[in-house]
């Protein structure tokens, strides 16, 4: 023991006495030993979300998510004052005349590796004088139940930011919104 070691366990040797300072000793031990060790212990990283049987409405935060995952597709189209229409996968959406100013060139696109009907929309922001019209398909869910389905407006980690005015359509399995400036939108409950 050093001096000052010395110094400090005969001053609270009455506090602690012989078996407190063992039981210190063990708990200091205990750390020191459970330290050495660089062998990660926390989970392995999980990649996108997955699919499951009951729509996990709490975790997901209302996001239908038990659908087949789509394939990867994108689509980049110039829209102008006349405005246009832009199909990628299973979603239209539908940009009236006079809802652009000037054209612009828009990326529309379906995102790998999610269990979710997403489609993320660029140049990011971009707003429109009029509505335009965004119908989201989703045959490739299964529904447990008639829900009725509308879209919303999503964070990139997917937490919902805002419903869109939407009507669904259970004969077509679609949903159709009102989009007033881009984002990412997906199909929920």
């Amino acid at each position: 023991m050093t001096g000052l070691t010395r110094a400090f366990a005969s001053q609270t040797r009455g506090f602690l006495g012989r078996r407190g300072w063992l039981a210190v000793a063990l708990v200091f031990g205990a750390a020191a030993t459970s330290c050495g060790d660089p062998t990660p212990t926390a989970p392995a990283a999980v990649g996108a979300p997955q699919a499951s049987l009951i729509g996990d409405i709490l975790a997901r935060w209302l996001l239908l998510d038990s659908c087949a995952s789509l394939p990867t597709a994108t689509v980049t189209q110039t829209v102008g004052r006349a405005g246009g229409v832009i199909v990628v996968g299973p979603d239209t959406l539908s940009i009236p005349r006079g809802a652009l100013s000037q054209p612009v060139t828009i990326r529309a696109s379906l995102p790998a590796g999610y269990f979710i009907n997403i489609v993320v929309f660029q140049p990011t922001g971009l707003k429109f004088h009029k509505p335009a019209s965004l119908t989201m398909g989703y045959s490739n869910c299964s529904l447990l139940r008639d829900w009725d389905l509308r879209i919303a407006q999503v964070t990139d980690d997917l937490k919902i930011i805002e419903y869109l005015r939407s009507t669904n359509d259970k004969d077509k399995k679609t949903v159709t919104g009102e989009v007033r400036h881009f984002s990412n939108y997906a199909v929920a409950w």
